[in-house]
Parts: structure tokens; sequence; C-alpha cells
């Protein structure tokens, strides 16, 4: 679904920025026909919030994340925890890579990323936070 879009980097960077503002952390992400869907564990009481995409709304937020290139870093940003970087920084490794329709779990400041493959074994990938700030900036230096 996400491949009809645009690429994994810029989708998963609006959701990421989306993801920030609404307060969601412990996330889960999962790639399905015609949305993504995140889960959320949200402290103190543990219960489970859902925050749904479908492709017109990501369409909405490609177009606002468009706009807002060049003006810095949103206010809500620290460092690089937040997961507008951090999805960016996985998307440009599912792109080159080549993943599609892909299960996102974040689990200690670790992210594991397993694809759904219709044919023959699914790939699956394990960043840690400090990995994706690698990618980051070698993607930065490259421009």
């Amino acid at each position: 679904m996400i491949r009809r879009l645009g690429t994994y980097q810029d989708v998963l960077r609006a959701i990421g920025y989306d993801l920030d503002r609404s307060g969601f952390n412990h996330i889960i992400l999962e790639e399905a026909n015609r949305e993504v869907v995140a889960f959320h564990l949200a402290p103190p009481d543990g219960v489970v919030r859902t925050q749904r995409y479908t492709e017109g709304r990501i369409r909405r937020m490609l177009a606002e994340a468009k706009g807002r290139r060049g003006q810095g870093p949103h206010p809500d940003k620290r460092a690089f925890l937040c997961y507008e970087d951090r999805l960016r920084a996985m998307g440009y490794q599912l792109d080159e890579r080549g993943l599609r329709r892909v299960l996102i779990v974040e689990s200690d400041g670790t992210f594991i990323i397993k694809e759904s493959a219709r044919e023959g074994t699914p790939r699956v990938l394990i960043y840690r936070t400090e990995d994706l700030r690698d990618i980051q900036q070698r993607q930065a230096r490259r421009g």
C-alpha cells in the first residue's frame, strides 16, 4: 500500500510526525491493504490506542509535509528521540532493501521490522535507535 503513495522514507516520516504530535510511544505499525495501523500502549493505565492511516489521510499528510520542508524541525522534536526521524531512517533502509508490506514493532529502544512475504522466507531487520541515528547522519552527508 505504501509503495502506491510514495517512498517508505516519505510515508513513514509523515506518519512519525503525526505520532510525535499525538504523543504515541512504544509503537507497533502494521501495513495493511488499504491503510497503516499504529498501536500504542498508553501509560499509566496501559490502554492500547489505535491510529489508522488511510490512503487519503496519508496523501494529505504527505502534502502537508512537503509544505513544511525547509522550516526546520517541529517544536515537539527532542534530539533524535522523535518518531519522525527514526521512521524516516527506517524508511530509507526499507526503500534501499526493497521490502514490502511490513510490520514494525518497537521494544526497549529497538525496532524489529518484518516483511510480509507472499513467497519465500520473510526478511527481518533489527535496528537500535543508535543505528537509525547513524543512518540518518549518513543520509544528511549525502545531501
